[in-house]
């Protein structure tokens, strides 16, 4: 019974967490609070201050907005503004308007709340804050936590959390119900232990690269600037990001002095290659043969500059000598001259076994009884014969006809000690076309083989989609249909860097095969140490550019937190000055109040009575009137002299004095009128103030909460510096160790 009760104790607490995760993924939709703040400097009166929130690239909204304020500073005043979305995305804001105005410095300091399906990284989305045609960029930041994380991790697992706690769930209730009827437990098998992860790239096939740059002028053999060199390196790198996928990497190849093998190629350069081969066996004499072109590299060009290589299906018209080269298969005697195996054969003695030959076939050929089969056999070697022969005749002259590049850039003769056979090499011309091929400019690469060609704007513009094309082709990959989807490096024209696992496995089991890896120790070694090099101070470099990033933010954010504070105490000053002048309009108020009464009782009288009172009040009217119009034009007189005399405290005293008394001549001559207008200006700065206190009230029950995000995400940041100086230590410890 006790093993029952863990068993239904076990199926309930699962049965809760499947209801839990159920829940989560279908049901609950997760809402985070994020903060933006910016800064701005209007030189002209503001007309149109726009947000333009990104969206993802097949016009989805990334900032699933719900809510959102806005707090502007500026002039020494703070307010709040409410946002208009003047455009929307499946519901969701794309473009507020923010409704602010004049000019001088603004900050812009707001929060939103949006929904969340999914973790994003919003550092990679910032907003566009658009001002007048002017565009500045808006950093945003997102609160999350503990909570949160939690359902992103069971929402982005759900697809195997569901079904495995369905499952599980499933089991404990049956296990539970069939305990309860039977009375009787299944033993537990012992839990198997799983299995544990492979490795991504358990082995890795390394394939050696050399460089050789065709340019007149040049001499053959000599290493390229460092400068090229760096170029040639960055752009092998990103070959590699692509190609890592498939555990190929591509290494430079390093000689025996240490250097890169990444050399200059004269176009003056000679070539030499063989087009065919085979055996002559004619009685006791058997001969290895084959026949070899000549040329130069500069005759492959169409310019006279070798700077354009214009192909058709990877060949060109050229001129070229032939020759045949002939050795003796075995030790060997002819007209009492004795010969080893292997030495060669001078085309006079070949021409005259070959027309030996030529005899016995035409002999054979005469006789009856020959089956069809035979017949065609002689008359094949008849004609190979034959063809050997002339090309013995013509061997210095000059012919004309179409010269397979690839096949030719295997036979310079100056290169054949640099790896050839055992990499992969790149030649890298001004300008490459195949007319025959229009879909394909750049470069071409031998199916499969070690030959590649690249057009210099490949190293200049650093473009690594082109050349990892070209060594899918040295890997045995042909060309695909494009898949606007997912574009994959094998579709001309290149528009992605896809790889399929098929295209991984094919290019992997290639690479093998041909056994591309198997060069020397000292070449392997020190090739992949150096790119290990490049790799590790790549790496550093990232790291020191985000570090300098995530300092830029920290400070950022230490200038938000401070303008918060700084945001208070201007509303504090606005409030004391607002204080301060409602003070001064009060006792001009009460003034004006005590000459408004005079004033109205007078005309009262005037209005009611009749004789001497009348007469009295008319006068003392005139008087008030009078006087205050001398003290008026007294008090201007005096400003005039003032402003002659620049002096400014006097200036203001005066101006101070002669607003007073023209308020109380105004209350003399339109007594309800002047105080009903000084009355709603007490009470308008009472209101103000009033708004101006309810406002910092608002801010500094809001503040310490925004300072302790902005703590947090400081805090966020810091760790993430210092987890980078600690990885760019290790890497530039490990760099020390490669030296």
């Amino acid at each position: 019974m006790a093993i029952l009760g863990k068993v239904f104790t076990i199926f309930l607490l699962l049965l809760v967490t499947f209801a839990a995760i159920i829940h989560i993924t279908y049901y609950h939709v997760l809402t985070v609070e994020g903060y933006y703040t910016v800064t701005i400097t209007a030189e002209k009166p503001l007309e149109n201050v726009v947000l333009e929130l990104p969206v993802t690239e097949d016009n989805k909204p990334i900032y699933k907005i719900k809510e959102m304020t806005c707090i502007v500073r500026s002039n020494g005043y703070v307010r709040e503004v409410k946002p208009e979305v003047m455009d929307t995305i499946d519901g969701y804001p794309k473009t507020i308007s923010i409704p602010i105005s004049g000019e001088g410095k603004f900050n812009i300091v707001g929060k939103y709340v949006l929904e969340e399906e999914k973790l994003i990284d919003y550092s990679k989305h910032p907003w566009t804050l658009t001002i007048d045609s002017e565009k500045y960029e808006v950093p945003v930041y997102i609160e999350r936590d503990i909570t949160a994380q939690v359902i992103y991790v069971v929402k982005e697992n759900s697809p195997v959390l569901i079904p495995s706690l369905g499952i599980l769930t499933g089991l404990f209730g049956g296990l539970s119900l069939l305990s309860l009827l039977k009375g009787v437990l299944f033993q537990p098998k012992p839990p198997i232990l799983a299995e544990k992860p492979k490795k991504k790239c358990p082995k890795w096939c390394n394939v050696c690269v050399n460089f050789f740059k065709i340019e007149q002028g040049s001499q053959t053999g000599k290493q390229l600037p460092k400068p090229y060199i760096d170029k040639l390196m960055k752009l092998l790198l990103n070959v590699n990001e692509t190609w890592k996928k498939c555990c190929i990497k591509f290494i430079p190849c390093i000689d025996s002095k240490g250097n890169i093998v990444a050399k200059y190629v004269n176009p003056d350069s000679d070539i030499t290659y063989a087009t065919a081969g085979g055996k002559i066996i004619i009685g006791r004499y058997k001969i290895d043969f084959k026949i070899v072109r000549k040329l130069k590299l500069k005759d492959l060009f169409k310019d006279p500059n070798s700077t354009r290589l214009e192909v058709s299906e990877s060949k060109v018209n050229a001129p070229y000598k032939e020759k045949l080269e002939a050795t003796w298969k075995e030790d060997t005697e002819y007209k009492r001259v004795k010969y080893k195996a292997g030495d060669k054969i001078p085309n006079e003695i070949v021409d005259e076994i070959v027309k030996k030959g030529l005899e016995i076939i035409d002999k054979k050929l005469k006789k009856k009884g020959l089956s069809e089969s035979e017949k065609q056999r002689l008359l094949k070697l008849k004609k190979l014969y034959e063809y050997l022969s002339k090309i013995i005749k013509e061997e210095n002259i000059v012919k004309r006809g179409k010269v397979p590049v690839i096949d030719a850039l295997k036979g310079i003769e100056k290169l054949k000690n640099t790896h050839l056979s055992k990499c992969i090499n790149v030649f890298i011309v001004k300008e490459y076309e195949d007319v025959a091929k229009k879909g394909e400019e750049g470069g071409c690469g031998e199916f499969p083989g070690r030959i590649t060609i690249i057009e210099e704007k490949v190293v200049k513009e650093n473009i690594p989609n082109l050349l990892a094309h070209e060594f899918g082709h040295n890997l045995n990959l042909g060309h695909v249909p494009p898949d606007p989807q997912k574009p994959n490096l094998m579709e001309t024209p290149i528009k992605g860097n896809n790889l399929t696992k098929k295209q991984c496995k094919k290019a992997f089991e290639n690479c093998m095969k041909d056994k591309r890896k198997h060069f020397s120790e000292k070449t392997c070694h020190e090739g992949l140490k150096y790119l290990r090099k490049l790799e590790l101070f790549r790496e550093i470099e990232k790291l020191k550019k985000e570090n300098k990033e995530i300092d830029k933010q920290v400070k950022k954010l230490r200038k938000s937190k401070e303008e918060v504070d700084k945001q208070i105490e201007d509303l504090k000053e606005q409030i004391k000055s607002e204080e301060e002048m409602l003070k001064k309009e009060k006792a001009l108020l009460k003034k004006v109040s005590s000459t408004a009464k005079r004033a109205k009782r007078y005309k009262d009288i005037i209005r009611t009575k009749k004789g001497r009172r009348k007469r009295y009040a008319e006068k003392s009217l005139d008087r008030m009137e009078s006087r205050l119009e001398k003290d008026i034009e007294r008090l201007k007189g005096k400003l005039e002299k003032a402003i002659k005399r620049n002096r400014e405290k006097e200036v203001k005293e005066l101006e101070k004095k002669i607003g007073e008394k023209e308020a109380l001549l105004e209350a003399v001559r339109d007594p309800e009128a002047t105080l009903k207008k000084y009355s709603e200006k007490v009470k308008a700065l009472e209101e103000e103030i009033g708004k101006l206190k309810e406002k910092l009230k608002e801010y500094e029950s809001k503040a310490p909460e925004l300072k302790n995000k902005i703590d947090n995400k400081i805090k966020e940041l810091r760790n993430k510096l210092n987890n980078n100086k600690n990885r760019i230590n290790k890497l530039e410890k490990e760099i020390k160790e490669l030296r």
